[in-house]
């Protein structure tokens, strides 16, 4: 069966009508899949324009949650696609898919800039809070960061929910400071170190004292400790752990509004950044995401950093809406 491949949307077509088009695509793929130049013109797609792999991604997510049984439910309007016509059990599944999808782009879109009304303390978009604790010691919250403190029945601690803080430990031998972000947990009696945590990876790096840094896995705990002047990044996906060095002077160097990155994924730096942008970044290529990156970024204008970031490393920056930035590699 020879399949012919929808036609071409223009090049400053949005979010709702790359929705449509993926929709499309998917459903032809259930009708043909053994289909192989259905396939091909898929990828020429997915190739022509850089947010048509995140709306497949969400055209992928969507199907995955309303399938066959899906009931009957109305798209919002800024996603439902125009001249959609009424076509029985087909059009009940679309008309879901859309409503699915939507969320799914909603969510995507403002949970990053809605606060942690659950955590502790948190930190808005574009702005930093200093934290003074129980015990005396000092927490200074990123951008778009949030924690939660555990002092009680002599336990000193705090958990990283999400985002970047950097702390300065009171000492207490007899109680030692523990932070959690996810695995990672890092232990201190008294040190100045900054913790940050991503989709990708965790960081630590340390501006005095010591620490300990331990990492849960299936089968067991990874250990490593670092001295002023180091920092671990471990990998999320596979558990690897890398120590290199940095100056302790530069460490929660964000602090001050510069970020100064040594030898970091594209993608980590992204995700420094978009805590401070007031929208939604998307980097949808994978080979993009982890090339490493070495600068010095002004926090306080995140677009253009996000654009000399890209000048820099061979991308392009496509603004889609006043919210949406899309970074891809240059052609």
């Amino acid at each position: 069966m020879t399949s012919r491949p929808p036609p071409a949307a223009p090049a400053d077509h949005g979010l709702a009508q790359a929705m449509d088009a993926a929709a499309d695509w998917y459903f032809r793929l259930q009708e043909s899949p053994r289909d192989l130049e259905l396939r091909d013109a898929l990828q020429d797609w997915l190739e022509t324009d850089p947010l048509h792999p995140h709306a497949w991604a969400l055209a992928q997510k969507a199907w995955a949650l309303t399938g066959e049984a899906v009931q009957m439910t109305a798209a919002p309007d800024f996603m439902r696609p125009t001249g959609m016509q009424q076509r029985g059990g087909r059009n009940r599944i679309r008309q879901g898919f859309f409503a699915v999808a939507a969320c799914l782009a909603l969510a995507a879109m403002l949970l990053p800039l809605l606060p942690d009304w659950g955590a502790d303390y948190a930190a808005g978009r574009h702005e930093q809070r200093g934290i003074a604790l129980t015990d005396g010691s000092a927490v200074m919250l990123g951008a778009g960061s949030a924690i939660d403190a555990a002092f009680d029945n002599g336990r000193r601690g705090v958990s990283l929910l999400r985002g970047e803080a950097f702390f300065e430990v009171r000492p207490d031998a007899a109680r030692p400071f523990v932070v959690e972000a996810g695995a990672l947990t890092v232990t201190v009696t008294g040190t100045a170190f900054d913790v940050a945590v991503s989709d990708r990876s965790y960081r630590v790096a340390v501006a005095s004292g010591s620490v300990r840094v331990a990492l849960r896995e299936p089968g067991g705990m990874t250990e490593i400790g670092l001295a002023p002047g180091q920092r671990v990044t471990v990998d999320r996906a596979s558990g690897t752990m890398a120590r290199d060095s940095v100056d302790p002077a530069e460490v929660a160097l964000w602090r001050s509004g510069r970020l100064v990155v040594r030898d970091m994924a594209f993608a980590d730096v992204v995700d420094a950044l978009r805590r401070q942008y007031r929208g939604f970044i998307l980097v949808p290529s994978d080979a993009l995401a982890e090339r490493r990156v070495t600068g010095v970024y002004d926090m306080g204008d995140p677009a253009r950093a996000l654009r000399m970031l890209a000048g820099t490393y061979g991308a392009t920056v496509t603004q889609y809406t006043p919210f949406l930035l899309v970074l891809s590699p240059a052609s």
